[in-house]
């Protein structure tokens, strides 16, 4: 399905019902484990469309339910501040470094056509749980921080093979280095860097 129209085509003749579209939404977002994979995809996708294949870009903004679904900037950071508090650097395991790693595809295909910085400051204003509380705050971004050092550690320190986030993502792994470089930068005056929703 990854940057392939015609097969988001294809899902848009299936979820042409609001019975459909709310169980879509429902599955997706109740077990972000399990679908970012697929919210990975589809951001992917949905910039590609939109950026890289402009004939697209309208379709997928205003046409294609899944497309403008995800495309939407409310949804994006929803996204973003569940797949960053999944988990800690105390129990991360394969399945949370692999959501992490869809929260930083996001960011970077942002960074790409505008700016992560509206993305971090959403992240830190926080965000309304169904009971009303709000989620978010220092203790979102300082955990994600922690989460982007571990990713370095990670990815960076041990000659590990990236190719596979490359081929997956088509996204240099140069460019994977430097957002996370960006982010963790410790210089607090910087609005792209974490430090500085932190001060």
């Amino acid at each position: 399905m990854k940057f392939n129209i015609e097969a988001f085509k294809i899902a848009e003749d299936v979820l042409r019902t609001t019975e459909l579209r709310k169980k879509f939404r429902e599955l997706t977002n109740s077990y972000i484990v399990d679908s970012n994979m697929f919210i990975r995809s589809t951001i992917l996708s949905y910039f590609f469309f939109c950026n890289e294949q402009p004939e697209y870009a309208d379709y997928s903004k205003n046409v294609n339910y899944m497309l403008s679904y995800i495309g939407d900037f409310q949804h994006q950071v929803n996204y973003l501040h569940e797949l960053v508090s999944l988990t800690t650097v105390h129990n991360i395991s394969q399945a949370n470094v692999s959501c992490l790693n869809t929260a930083l595809v996001l960011l970077m295909c942002a960074n790409k056509t505008s700016s992560v910085v509206p993305y971090l400051q959403a992240l830190r204003e926080g965000r309304l749980t169904c009971n009303n509380e709000v989620m978010g705050g220092h203790l979102v971004i300082n955990n994600f921080r922690e989460l982007l050092v571990f990713w370095a550690d990670h990815y960076l320190s041990r000659d590990k093979d990236c190719s596979a986030l490359e081929k997956s993502t088509r996204i240099p792994f140069s460019e994977w280095k430097r957002t996370v470089e960006m982010l963790i930068d410790e210089d607090s005056s910087k609005p792209t860097s974490l430090s500085h929703y932190l001060t």
